[in-house]
């Protein structure tokens, strides 16, 4: 009986399982590396499809609020805050869009309206601080041929678009507006962009 040949099969198969890994293999590993998606890594960024629905129900979220102030806290909408509410009904539907078709395509449009939605938020910050004049949809108009005509004139018209009715931390709603557009903004264009 030959011992020497029976202990040289158990070494020669931990020998070959153990052996180093080859130049080959680690390029192979660094190559299927460089085509994993970025958010497939642990700790990155959303996915397109995830921000996109992200961003549905940030304008979502943004719309209750105000329609909760609105509603449920008394405070009636000049005419541009109206106009503000736009951007986020339309920030909605790409969001959903894009988490089904496109995502990529649905955030870059997504960017383009919440930057339009900053320059009405913007526009509108401006008029509050004096810094621009008031447009003529948020000035009180028509003339009264009695007291009691201009009494429901009154009683009728929508606030006036310079005058801050609510404020938290010293900003006015329209200023947050404008903060929470911009930052959406650039959430939206870099999660279109990232590769």
């Amino acid at each position: 009986m030959n011992l020497r040949g029976v202990s040289l099969l158990p070494t020669l198969a931990w020998a070959r399982w153990e052996r180093p890994a080859s130049r080959d293999s680690f390029e192979r590993r660094a190559a299927l590396s460089e085509h994993v998606e970025p958010h497939a890594a642990a700790g990155s960024a959303f996915s397109p499809r995830t921000a996109s629905l992200a961003l549905a129900l940030a304008g979502i979220l943004i719309l209750a609020a105000v329609f909760a102030f609105q509603y449920l806290g008394g405070a009636a909408p000049c005419p541009l805050c109206i106009w503000q509410r736009y951007p986020y009904g339309v920030l909605i539907a790409l969001g959903v869009t894009g988490f089904f078709w496109r995502p990529r395509s649905m955030l870059a449009l997504a960017a383009l309206v919440l930057l339009a939605g900053a320059g009405l938020a913007g526009y509108h910050y401006g008029i509050e601080q004096g810094w621009f004049a008031l447009p003529e949809s948020c000035a009180a108009g028509g003339e009264a041929s009695s007291v009691e005509e201009l009494r429901q004139m009154l009683r009728e018209a929508p606030p006036a678009c310079d005058q801050v009715r609510f404020t938290v931390l010293g900003w006015s709603l329209a200023g947050w507006n404008l903060l929470a557009s911009l930052a959406l903004a650039a959430f939206a264009g870099t999660a279109a962009t990232r590769r």
